[in-house]
């Protein structure tokens, strides 16, 4: 099936696999990943998957625009697949989890501050998610890759 032309076969496979199967696309800058992100949230969208149980997330606001813009025409009026940088989905996690003053005392601050919410959380923060998609992963270490690990292990059904 191809999705809008765009994309070479290589990124239409990712960009078109079953929804349910997980991957993991490796890829050199500027090789087209974001866009392959954009396709597959499209992808998802057309078959029968409600913008609100995706959730991408990424290093760069870049690859947030990018998806968003993909997405725009497929989704119905309201909201559209949430997109977001680690740094800003760490700073809704911890205002989710009931952080009263979550003031910026720095970026990595901040995410360690919701790894350890999310560790000791009793409860789900996305529980209408079911799909999530981790942008540039080959970006997320340290402090970052401990929050996605503590995302996919406590926040979701």
């Amino acid at each position: 099936m191809m999705i809008t032309g765009v994309l070479d076969a290589d990124q239409e496979r990712a960009a078109s696999a079953p929804p349910d199967a997980r991957q993991i696309v490796i890829a050199g800058p500027g090789a087209g990943k974001s866009e392959v992100v954009g396709e597959r949230c499209r992808f998802l969208l057309e078959h029968d998957v409600y913008p609100e149980e995706i959730l991408v997330i990424s290093f760069s606001n870049v690859a947030v625009d990018v998806v968003r813009a993909r997405t725009r025409d497929v989704v119905d009026e309201g909201r559209g697949v949430d997109c977001a940088t680690i740094d800003s989905l760490a700073a809704r996690v911890r205002l989710e989890l009931g952080e009263l003053e979550p003031g910026f005392t720095g970026f990595d601050d901040s995410v360690f501050r919701a790894v350890r919410m999310l560790e000791r959380a009793d409860e789900v923060v996305y529980p209408e998610v079911r799909h999530v998609i981790v942008d540039e992963v080959q970006d997320v270490v340290g402090i970052r890759a401990r929050f996605v690990l503590a995302l996919l292990a406590h926040a979701f059904d």
